[in-house]
């Protein structure tokens, strides 16, 4: 499998070289571009010792840096494609890695089809069903611990073209799910999204597998939980009011007795564009861990934010609130068992996000 996505990838960078020479070079594009979202914060009981003032960034989109390609156009319409994106981290910046994505593939009439590294297809999608939209600090992200997020490698990725009231379904497979590690098992998700009326609808399913083919645990952040993960979500565009609703569902089949084999998460949150520039948010997330003998192991999260547009610029406030039960331990940045089991958390972002 690794060495059909490597010729793969190099047959398509040879067509996309190709493409460049004989092709009108004017049909032709190169385009960088990036965000840059740096904040500042207090936040509460920082593991338990006090209150903290720090930097951060990707309060409202994660900082990155890319760089897009297209060929001119080949024959039936269909392009060669490529894409580099690498998260950054302005307030300590350090060597850019292209960890978000690096993939070359076809485009056209058929859809899209790309390999080698991409993020998966929920995480490019599940900020547009969430009132914090955009990966805020204080978002669903935070209260799963950013489960179900991240990049893959060694990747065949698909998805089509809009079918009909913005229909699109959009695949994955990955024979190594952990970035860094092509070891780790396979890994393979499906996304399908439509629209009916005023409501958007998201469904997403995806299973995770270790080197023995085994779903053992879902508490381990990123692309490491090796289990099934369901999701189904909404969205509800009512003039200026849009209404949000959601439900995740992390599951561990082959669990060790007595330890974490089921985590549920249900969110809601409402957006209001005040004026043409500021919108409102608000947003709750909920929860809860299961399996053997555990008991009070859950945790919710209440959010409002603010942004306000200045163009090529955005200004954005958040707050948040995290309580966790008996047995929690629960990070409002979304790390589990960085807190004491029990303590909660509040937070506070101002920050300013550019996009070029």
């Amino acid at each position: 499998m690794k060495k059909i996505l490597q010729l793969g990838s190099v047959a398509l960078a040879v067509l996309a070289s190709t493409s460049y020479a004989q092709d009108d070079a004017s049909k032709a594009s190169v385009s960088m571009w990036g965000v840059v979202d740096v904040n500042y914060g207090v936040t509460t009981n920082v593991g338990g010792k006090g209150t903290q003032l720090a930097a951060g960034q990707g309060g409202m989109y994660g900082s990155r840096f890319g760089v897009n390609g297209k060929s001119a156009t080949l024959s039936g319409g269909t392009r060669a494609i490529f894409s580099l994106e690498g998260a950054i981290n302005p307030p300590t910046p350090s060597a850019l890695q292209f960890n978000r994505y690096g993939f070359v593939g076809l485009e056209g009439g058929f859809g899209r089809l790309r390999l080698g590294t991409t993020l998966k297809p929920y995480d490019d999608t599940a900020w547009d069903y969430d009132a914090l939209e955009g990966g805020g600090a204080f978002s669903q992200g935070t209260i799963t611990s950013w489960r179900g997020f991240g990049a893959v490698n060694n990747v065949i990725r698909y998805n089509t073209n809009d079918l009909g009231n913005k229909t699109v379904f959009d695949v994955f497979y990955s024979s190594g799910g952990v970035p860094g590690n092509r070891s780790a098992g396979t890994r393979w998700g499906l996304l399908g999204k439509t629209s009916l009326g005023p409501v958007d609808l998201l469904a997403y399913y995806e299973d995770g597998r270790d080197a023995n083919g085994l779903r053992t645990q879902t508490t381990q952040a990123w692309n490491a939980s090796t289990g099934t993960m369901a999701a189904l979500m909404s969205r509800t565009k009512l003039d200026k009011l849009s209404l949000y609703l959601g439900y995740n569902q992390f599951k561990a089949p082959d669990a060790a007795a007595g330890s974490i084999n089921k985590t549920e998460m249900v969110h809601a949150g409402l957006t209001y564009q005040a004026t043409k520039d500021l919108k409102l948010q608000a947003g709750y997330y909920g929860l809860k861990n299961s399996g053997g003998t555990l008991s009070n192991d859950g945790s919710k999260l209440f959010a409002v934010g603010a942004q306000y547009n200045l163009g090529v610029a955005t200004v954005y406030a958040q707050a948040g609130n995290l309580s966790n039960e008996a047995n929690a331990t629960l990070d409002i940045t979304g790390a589990n068992g960085a807190q004491p089991a029990g303590l909660g958390q509040t937070g506070v972002k101002l920050g300013l996000v550019y996009i070029f």
